[in-house]
């Protein structure tokens, strides 16, 4: 059985956030401590898989960005 859309959306959409993370230098412990949303790599490799709408803000927060470019990849 293959995902769903609604399964592929939320990789797709954290497969993004880890791509930001990457490309501004941060580990996962790096970009938990610094959202404020936890401090072990577990929690940010949670993000990187199911991702909420909190996460969101608190990514697009510490990244300094738009929120559409969290959403800038294809289906």
């Amino acid at each position: 059985m293959g995902k769903s859309d609604l399964d592929l959306f939320i990789s797709k959409l954290g497969a993004r956030i880890k791509e930001l993370r990457l490309e501004q230098g941060l580990t996962q412990l790096n970009l938990a401590i610094k959202s404020s949303l936890g401090e072990s790599n577990t929690t940010t490799r949670r993000w990187e898989t199911t991702p909420t709408l909190k996460i969101l803000y608190r990514v697009v927060q510490r990244f300094e960005i738009e929120i559409s470019l969290i959403f800038s990849f294809s289906l």
